[in-house]
Parts: structure tokens; C-alpha cells; sequence
């Protein structure tokens, strides 16, 4: 696959012609760390964020996931939430029940401005794993180059949000145009992907895609319960601060988990659960 893979920092234009870069991200965090690095002149270009986790949830129908993501979000947080996806994008057709209007909004953006080129920040884990190959299906029909910056992990931690805006203008000069080869082969695979009906996704030490049962990391939150009674926001969070740092957890999902325990009988709720900071949980004999 690497016969078709091409370093670069810069595309071929004519001469005087000004390049302009548009960054895609799939995190928010991500995407603010880069708007900063534009500000402090450590690069150049637009921003846009899908705002989306790609381990989770379907990927083949873009209304069954806001319902998923929303089903999920429930008895995390009390006040109401919006849905992941918060691109900013400014067209009029985006549909906050639909997470597939932030690509559709974004191809038109691509077809009306046309960049020199469209970096897609990734890194090591299945989320951006997917996210990339999602890119290359949604976006490889335009007339617009598209670039892979693969970013390193920090701290063994893989996440583009993880690096600061130094951090991250230090990936562009290994920054890689995909070959119509690549992008054609990838935005394959991502429909293969999305035909998996697996709900979890991860990457292995070897960057390979695994799909994984959504209950395989229900130990995290079994060894942060005991006897006594805690905080369902502090068992999260431990749980959240053990996981595979190749493929970080949220506090949504694993929320979705607590409760999911709670119902078989593993765990044990003190308190209304409206929201984690409103109950505590202890283990029960049987787990």
C-alpha cells in the first residue's frame, strides 16, 4: 500500500498562487488545539471538526446513530445534551438528526471553496482509524487533495487531542497525499466496516482494526467499584483513566456500561440515576 503513499509539505501549485488548507479533525479538543496553532502562525487554513467518536456506535446510517449516541448519553448527564457532532459549519442544510449532514455539509463546502488540499489529522487509534477511511468514502470524490498527518502518540496515549498546538504543526512535514489508489481501496474498507454489525471498535498494537463485544472493558468499572459506597462519576473516571490508552474510553460509554450493570445485578445504585454525580454504586456478592 505504501507504493502509493507520497510525502509531502506542500502541493504543486502555479506560481503566486496562495495555498490554502482545510483541517479536518473528528474531536472538538483536537480541533481547538489546531485553531490555536492557526492563530499563533504555526500553520494555516480553516478548521472543521466532525465532532464525532468512531469506535462507537452504527456507521451505516447516520439517523440510527444520533438514536444511539442519544440512548447512550442518558443517565450521564442531567441537563440535556447535544448530540456530538458540532461542526460549525454554516450551510442551512445541517440536520442535528442526521451525523451524516456534517459530511454531506462539508463536501459542499469542499466543492464551492476548493483548498490546495484537505489534511485529515489521525492518529493511532480505531476511532481515527475509521475516521480516516470514513473521509476517503465521503469526501474522495471531490476535486480537492487529500492528506493523511499521522500523529504520533504522547505519553503512549494516541489521540490527536493529546498533543499541543507545537505538538501537532511538528506532524506536517510528514504529512501524506493519498493516491486515488489509497483513497478508493480505503473508502472500501470503510464500507466493509460499516457493514460489521459490531458496535465496538479498537485497534491492536500492530494498527490493525478489531471489533470487540461492547461488555470486554466491564472489568475497569468492576475493579473501580468495592464494598463501599462511591460516586458513579469517580467509578467512571477511574475506569476511564485504566483503559487502553491506544483506544481511550469516554464517560458516555462507559456510563451506558454502569447502567448496564446495575441492571443485571453486578452493581448496586444508591440514588437517583439521572446523571452521575447524582448516585453512588457499590459491587454486589454476585460480581
Amino acid at each position: 500500500m505504501n507504493d502509493f503513499l507520497v510525502f509531502v509539505s506542500k502541493p504543486q501549485l502555479p506560481a503566486g498562487v496562495k495555498i490554502i488548507d482545510f483541517h479536518l479533525v473528528s474531536s472538538p479538543s483536537a480541533g481547538g488545539a489546531l485553531r490555536q496553532g492557526i492563530k499563533q502562525r504555526l500553520m494555516s487554513g480553516k478548521v472543521f471538526c466532525v465532532g464525532d467518536s468512531f469506535e462507537l456506535g452504527p456507521l451505516d446510517d447516520g439517523r440510527e446513530r444520533v438514536r444511539f449516541w442519544r440512548t447512550l448519553v442518558q443517565g450521564c448527564y442531567e441537563e440535556s445534551v447535544e448530540p456530538l457532532w458540532s461542526p460549525g459549519l454554516d450551510e442551512a442544510d445541517r440536520d442535528p438528526d442526521d451525523s451524516f449532514a456534517v459530511w454531506r455539509s462539508l463536501r459542499k463546502r469542499l466543492e464551492q471553496d476548493k483548498p490546495a488540499r484537505l489534511l485529515i489529522w489521525a492518529s493511532g487509534s480505531g476511532s481515527d482509524y475509521v475516521f480516516l477511511r470514513m473521509a476517503c468514502h465521503w469526501l474522495g470524490m471531490c476535486q480537492v487533495p487529500l492528506v493523511h498527518v499521522p500523529v504520533p502518540a504522547r505519553d503512549g496515549y494516541h489521540a490527536v487531542a493529546v498533543h499541543e498546538e507545537d505538538g501537532l504543526a511538528a506532524c506536517l512535514p510528514n504529512a501524506v497525499v493519498l493516491s486515488p489508489m489509497v483513497i478508493d481501496a480505503w473508502a472500501q474498507e470503510f464500507l466493509s466496516i460499516a457493514a460489521r454489525p459490531s458496535q465496538l471498535r479498537e485497534c491492536n498494537e500492530a494498527g490493525e482494526l478489531v471489533y470487540r463485544d461492547v461488555s470486554v472493558h466491564d472489568h475497569l468499572l468492576l475493579n473501580a467499584c468495592g464494598p463501599e459506597w462511591l460516586a458513579a462519576a469517580r467509578v467512571v473516571g477511574q475506569a476511564m483513566g485504566n483503559c487502553d490508552p491506544r483506544n481511550s474510553l469516554g464517560d458516555v460509554f462507559l456510563s451506558s456500561r454502569l447502567q448496564h450493570l446495575i441492571a443485571t445485578g453486578l452493581v448496586e445504585a444508591n440514588g437517583p440515576q439521572v446523571s452521575l454525580r447524582s448516585f453512588r454504586v457499590r459491587c454486589t456478592a454476585a460480581s
